[in-house]
């Protein structure tokens, strides 16, 4: 249990099997909307600058650009908004975009200005690009209409990609899920630079989205990490490789990887046959 300022606290549970830790309970699960009002005027009341207890997270950016020069490799920073995808409260915060729009869109303005101070630290930092990993979307698409999209995202997301592109970097989108209705204003008003993984189990088709968006946008992604890493034969592991090889890759703008990381539960041979 994590108890902050005025009263607020969350509950986090560690699962040591997987060494990951999410939160479980919220004391927005239980004021509901004024207690989400409560929240937001509080973070208004705040200096948006980054908090000395995450000059500790900057030393580990910092240490990370530093060998990612020393060995070549491309080190992507971090930013997106602050969607509460994974907190206990979204339900409440879905409720909220339709009958306190206003609100909401309070929330969205106070949190931006929070992340682009810290993507802000992370650029004079050295990083190479920036991403963002929020997820919205189920398998069978988004949990909420393009409307509310262009409403409650675009105008934020934007900035954070604004920023990315004023000091010279990229910004890549990660959104697990059928973002199929979204991809239009993710890549003609938000301005992402690539977008990952677009998930097959999801129903994503990255050969056609590579002939519609691929002079627009880098395409990552796509080799199935559920079943087919954890689960199938290197044989098939490696046909897949070939035909995403094949039908995604002339021309350019893609970036062979998995559909969404290379977790536990996949099989060391099938990682060596992606490889």
């Amino acid at each position: 249990r994590i108890t902050g300022e005025e009263g607020f606290w969350s509950e986090h549970k560690y699962e040591p099997g997987t060494d990951a830790m999410m939160c479980v309970d919220h004391t927005l699960m239980h004021g509901g909307v004024e207690d989400f009002r409560r929240w937001v005027s509080f973070l208004e009341r705040r200096s948006p600058y980054i908090d000395p207890h995450a000059q500790v997270g900057l030393a580990g950016v910092h240490q990370a650009v530093k060998l990612g020069r020393e060995k070549g490799v491309f080190v992507l920073g971090w930013g997106d908004v602050a969607y509460p995808g994974s907190s206990p409260y979204l339900s409440l915060f879905l409720t909220l975009m339709m009958t306190e729009p206003d609100l909401v869109q309070r929330y969205m303005e106070v949190t931006t200005v929070g992340a682009l101070s810290f993507v802000k630290a992370q650029i004079d930092a050295g990083v190479d690009g920036i991403i963002g990993g929020n997820d919205w979307c189920f398998k069978s698409g988004p949990m909420f209409s393009p409307r509310e999209f262009s409403r409650f995202f675009v105008p934020y997301l934007r900035q954070i990609a604004d920023m990315c592109h004023q000091n010279g970097i990229p910004y890549i989108k990660h959104l697990d899920g059928n973002t199929t209705k979204l991809l239009d204003l993710l890549i003609d008003e938000i301005h992402i630079d690539g977008h990952h993984p677009f998930e097959p189990e999801a129903g994503m088709d990255i050969v056609a989205a590579k002939k519609r968006y691929g002079d627009r946008i880098t395409l990552m992604g796509n080799l199935e990490c559920g079943w087919l890493l954890s689960e199938g034969k290197p044989e098939q592991v490696r046909a897949m490789a070939r035909h995403l090889l094949k039908h995604v890759a002339p021309g350019g703008g893609y970036i062979f990887s998995s559909s969404n990381s290379i977790h536990d539960g996949v099989r060391l041979e099938n990682l060596y046959a992606m490889l």
